[in-house]
């Protein structure tokens, strides 16, 4: 998402989200190992 300057914290807030997503995949992975 790009953010807008009607709500600049878009691009943040799924950014976030994705990292938050990802360390959760990764997360047992790397505990499994």
């Amino acid at each position: 998402n790009i953010p807008t300057e009607e709500n600049p914290a878009t691009g943040k807030n799924t950014a976030l989200s994705v990292i938050a997503l990802l360390r959760r995949l990764t997360a047992p992975m790397v505990v499994g190992s």
